[in-house]
């Protein structure tokens, strides 16, 4: 079901919800019974649960807003500095750079 806004003269905008197959130019109001039209609105893409509101949020921002780095990340320490990438001993007959 697709959401779609028709406005009647005297009574303003009525949303209500109709299958895309369904939909006409004009619609009656549902107060007066004259003939109310649709109107062209932006789709509401903000209605979807929180999480995923959040997650749109957080990607948009990072675009004008990208997190600054203060310092170069550190190296491990310790012996043996280096820490195997992963435990499959297979990787170790890999060739290396």
């Amino acid at each position: 079901m697709a959401t779609y806004d028709f406005t009647c003269r005297d009574h303003g905008v009525t949303t209500v919800q109709i299958p895309m197959s369904q939909v006409k130019a004009t619609l009656p109001c549902p107060t007066c019974g004259a003939s109310a039209r649709r109107v062209f609105t932006a789709p509401r893409l903000s209605l979807g649960d929180s999480t995923s509101r959040r997650l749109l949020d957080a990607t948009a921002r990072t675009a004008h807003e990208p997190p600054v780095v203060s310092a170069v990340p550190g190296r491990p320490s310790g012996p043996g500095r280096r820490r195997p990438v992963t435990a499959d001993p297979r990787t170790a007959k890999l060739p290396r750079p």
